[in-house]
Protein backbone atom coordinates (compact mmCIF):
# COMPACT_ATOMS: atom_id res chain seq x y z
CA UNK A 1 0.00 0.00 0.00
CA UNK A 2 2.99 2.40 0.48
CA UNK A 3 3.54 2.47 -3.15
CA UNK A 4 0.09 2.97 -4.26
CA UNK A 5 -0.28 7.12 -5.65
CA UNK A 6 -2.77 9.02 -3.85
CA UNK A 7 -5.39 9.68 -6.46
CA UNK A 8 -6.32 6.23 -6.04
CA UNK A 9 -8.37 7.56 -3.00
CA UNK A 10 -8.62 10.98 -4.13
CA UNK A 11 -12.25 12.44 -5.82
CA UNK A 12 -11.44 13.45 -9.33
CA UNK A 13 -13.78 16.48 -8.81
CA UNK A 14 -14.16 17.78 -5.23
CA UNK A 15 -16.54 19.55 -3.58
CA UNK A 16 -15.04 23.53 -2.39
CA UNK A 17 -16.18 26.09 -0.60
CA UNK A 18 -15.20 29.80 -0.82
CA UNK A 19 -13.65 32.04 2.01
CA UNK A 20 -16.68 34.37 2.36
CA UNK A 21 -19.64 31.77 2.72
CA UNK A 22 -20.46 31.07 6.28
CA UNK A 23 -19.99 28.10 8.76
CA UNK A 24 -23.49 27.01 8.39
CA UNK A 25 -23.14 26.67 4.57
CA UNK A 26 -19.87 24.93 5.25
CA UNK A 27 -21.92 22.51 7.63
CA UNK A 28 -24.54 21.45 5.27
CA UNK A 29 -22.15 20.86 2.33
CA UNK A 30 -20.30 18.34 4.59
CA UNK A 31 -23.64 16.89 5.53
CA UNK A 32 -25.09 16.83 2.11
CA UNK A 33 -22.18 15.28 0.59
CA UNK A 34 -21.29 13.00 3.57
CA UNK A 35 -17.66 14.16 3.84
CA UNK A 36 -15.38 15.70 6.35
CA UNK A 37 -13.29 18.30 4.62
CA UNK A 38 -13.53 21.09 1.97
CA UNK A 39 -10.85 22.67 -0.17
CA UNK A 40 -11.10 26.35 0.78
CA UNK A 41 -10.89 28.67 -2.67
CA UNK A 42 -10.51 32.41 -2.66
CA UNK A 43 -10.06 33.85 -5.99
CA UNK A 44 -9.93 31.26 -8.05
CA UNK A 45 -7.12 29.37 -5.69
CA UNK A 46 -7.26 26.68 -3.23
CA UNK A 47 -6.08 28.44 0.15
CA UNK A 48 -6.69 25.85 2.88
CA UNK A 49 -9.16 23.18 3.99
CA UNK A 50 -11.64 23.39 6.16
CA UNK A 51 -12.68 20.32 8.60
CA UNK A 52 -16.11 19.37 10.18
CA UNK A 53 -13.48 19.14 13.16
CA UNK A 54 -12.68 22.97 12.59
CA UNK A 55 -16.53 23.79 13.01
CA UNK A 56 -17.25 22.00 16.09
CA UNK A 57 -14.11 23.67 17.46
CA UNK A 58 -14.99 27.22 16.63
CA UNK A 59 -18.23 27.42 17.54
CA UNK A 60 -17.68 25.79 21.02
CA UNK A 61 -15.24 28.10 21.60
CA UNK A 62 -16.82 31.26 20.16
CA UNK A 63 -20.30 30.50 21.48
CA UNK A 64 -21.88 31.79 18.29
CA UNK A 65 -24.21 30.42 15.56
CA UNK A 66 -22.92 29.25 13.00
CA UNK A 67 -24.61 31.89 10.55
CA UNK A 68 -22.69 34.40 12.47
CA UNK A 69 -19.17 33.16 11.27
CA UNK A 70 -17.43 32.87 7.75
CA UNK A 71 -15.13 30.17 6.68
CA UNK A 72 -12.22 32.73 6.76
CA UNK A 73 -12.56 33.06 10.09
CA UNK A 74 -11.81 28.92 10.86
CA UNK A 75 -9.86 27.36 8.19
CA UNK A 76 -6.22 25.76 7.91
CA UNK A 77 -3.76 27.99 6.03
CA UNK A 78 -1.54 26.32 3.76
CA UNK A 79 -2.21 22.73 3.94
CA UNK A 80 0.42 20.24 3.26
CA UNK A 81 -0.08 19.24 -0.74
CA UNK A 82 1.20 16.52 -2.75
CA UNK A 83 0.92 15.72 -6.19
CA UNK A 84 -1.77 12.58 -7.16
CA UNK A 85 1.09 10.45 -8.53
Amino acid sequence: MADTPIKSFMHPFPHTIGTDQTLETAKQMLAEHRIRHLPVRAHGEIVGVLSDRDIHFTLGVEKVEATQLKVQDTYTREPYTVTPE
